[in-house]
């Protein structure tokens, strides 16, 4: 999961900490992330201060880990995060489709028209010769794609990796089963409409089991929000690593 989620949104400090931060939106994909490595985790996420669009994010981090720092090393070879042929190797040998799902969970995107299967994965953090070797990496394990300068108002023109409908359409296939439920809505081929995948279908119990769980956090933070860079009794009691 790491390895994937690097590729997207997660982080790993200067001190060996994994910080992953979603928008309350996908408080279940943030609350899964946290207990596949609960065995790092000792406290709980924390709901942020408002951002200038009145929005909320929660984030959750890891204890300081001998196998962080050996990932910080991997991923920031020189104290930034730099994709590079020796990571793409990592995946490859730890489980390739695992790590790509993980990566589109946290940075896939679709876009075109409502019914089109459609794909592009934010890259927007990386310089345009590493993406090359994303595009290079993806189209060698037969999901072919291409890179486009996407420009926006006021910012530098950044790469993009676009999935080609042959590549998408594959992908989408080959992450249904993998993909945690209440994130399906990334990998649907046909998409009537713009709800949620996991709102209307897929109620199984595990499901349900991880959502109640999120819910119940989430109510409780909302109820009593731990802002960053504030001292809790939670965080003096559970050892968590700020």
């Amino acid at each position: 999961m790491v390895l994937g989620t690097l590729l997207g949104d997660g982080h790993i400090t200067k001190n060996g900490s994994y910080v992953a931060g979603h928008g309350l939106g996908q408080k279940e994909y943030l609350w899964l992330k946290s207990r596949v490595l609960s065995e790092f985790v000792h406290g709980r996420p924390s709901l942020s201060r408002k951002n200038k669009l009145g929005k909320r994010s929660v984030r959750f981090w890891t204890a300081v880990a001998p196998v962080f720092r050996s990932l910080r090393t991997l991923c920031y070879p020189r104290g930034e995060k730099t994709i590079t042929q020796t990571w793409l190797d990592r995946i490859d040998r730890y489980g390739f489709l695992q790590a790509v799902m993980w990566w589109i969970c946290d940075d896939g995107t679709r876009w075109g028209p409502e019914h089109s299967p459609s794909l592009m994965a934010c890259t927007d953090g990386f310089l345009r010769t590493q993406v090359e070797l994303l595009r290079e990496w993806m189209t060698g394990h037969g999901y072919p794609c291409s890179i486009r300068m996407r420009h926006v108002a006021g910012y530098r023109p950044y790469p993009t990796l676009m999935f080609k409908i042959e590549g998408t359409v594959k992908l989408m296939r080959d992450l249904q089963p993998l993909i945690p439920v209440f994130m399906a809505y990334k990998v649907q081929l046909n998409r009537p409409d713009k709800v949620p995948y996991y709102r209307k279908r897929a109620k199984n119990g595990k499901t349900l089991e991880i959502r109640n769980q999120a819910k119940k956090m989430f109510e409780e933070l909302s109820s009593q929000i731990n802002y960053r860079g504030q001292k809790s009794n939670r965080s003096k009691t559970s050892g968590s690593t700020t």
